[in-house]
């Protein structure tokens, strides 16, 4: 829309009396014009409750970036898009997952439990080959295929121990 500073204040008051009230607010950017995202990229990071969303396949190739063993699919993009207020998926496109974070990313993907700290890596890593191979395949747009939520061996690669 049209920028002057006054609007762009009187947006920014108004997120933050938002933010006040016990609501999750996305913000569900539909464009990849760096001037845009950059601006709510810019936002304060205090507003806790306020989550922005890059277009589908922009977010998707910033988990790649970060995270090359995920393949970050549609379903879990609408997820986020519905205010699934979770901290570590936030933090998929952001910066590489520790390996307790991707442990809960997988448990949320997969809708499982089981905690990662409780088992070895080589039955973590059968446990989540099982749940790949049970959840079949999604479409990857940055590979142009279709693909399983996990890339075991780069899985392998980053976590095992």
């Amino acid at each position: 829309g049209m920028e002057n500073q006054q609007i762009i204040s009187e947006f920014l008051m108004t997120l933050q009396q938002l933010m006040e009230w016990p609501v999750q607010v996305v913000i569900r950017l539909l464009t990849d014009e760096e001037r845009v995202v950059g601006f709510y990229q810019r936002l304060p990071s205090d507003m806790g409750s306020l989550q922005v969303l890059d277009v589908y396949v922009s977010e998707c190739e910033q988990v790649q970036k970060y995270n090359p063993w995920l393949h970050y699919g549609y379903p879990l993009h609408l997820c986020r898009e519905q205010g699934i207020h979770k901290p570590v998926l936030e933090a998929l496109s952001r910066r590489a997952l520790t390996a307790a974070e991707s442990a809960e990313v997988l448990r949320i993907i997969f809708l499982h439990d089981q905690p990662q700290d409780q088992m070895s890596y080589v039955h973590f890593r059968k446990q989540v080959d099982e749940w790949n191979k049970d959840a079949g395949v999604l479409w990857n747009p940055t590979k142009k295929r279709f693909v399983h939520w996990v890339d075991m061996k780069k899985l392998d690669k980053f976590y095992k121990h």
